[in-house]
């Protein structure tokens, strides 16, 4: 496979362990999620997601997402959004990549830190948290095989109770 990312940076990504969530004290059968409780009196639900161990792997930022954030006045868009392009071979060279995971990450899994390439912390995603919306193959294949894919991570808002 062929191609390569032009400014790689290291994302670090914790996953969503649907197994464990579902087994989670407060899972609602019907919608397939958690139930929020404000558990620290802010007036804003927290979630009783389970998360497997983080792991890292070199990404390319998509700049035009980051540039909507920079852009606005405050630098609080409400629908923050960072994108991510990523070699499907560096995914695979970790054991990122599974029969549940085909592209080393997939929705509901959560960015957590962003890093330069000598692996200072550039970036934290705390607040708003950002989670996989969108993973899908890059529409350029080299040979008969995809070689990158795009994962976007969004913000969800935190439910009010």
């Amino acid at each position: 496979m062929r191609g390569r990312l032009i400014f790689p940076m290291f994302v670090t990504v914790a996953p969503l362990d649907t197994e464990a969530t579902e087994t989670a004290a407060g899972y609602d059968d019907d919608y397939r999620t958690v139930t929020l409780d404000d558990t620290n009196g802010d007036g804003k639900g927290e979630t009783k997601r389970v998360e497997g161990t983080p792991f890292e792997f070199k990404a390319q930022m998509e700049n035009d997402m980051e540039e909507m954030q920079r852009m606005t006045k405050t630098g609080d868009l409400p629908n923050s959004a960072v994108g991510l392009v990523v070699h499907l071979r560096d995914m695979n060279r970790l054991g990122l990549i599974t029969t549940s995971r085909p592209l080393g990450v997939k929705k509901g899994d959560r960015l957590t830190v962003q890093k330069n390439r000598k692996k200072a912390v550039v970036k934290t995603y705390d607040d708003p948290e950002l989670f996989c919306t969108h993973a899908k193959h890059l529409d350029a294949y080299i040979g008969r095989q995809a070689n990158m894919a795009i994962l976007v991570f969004g913000e969800r808002p935190k439910g009010v109770k």
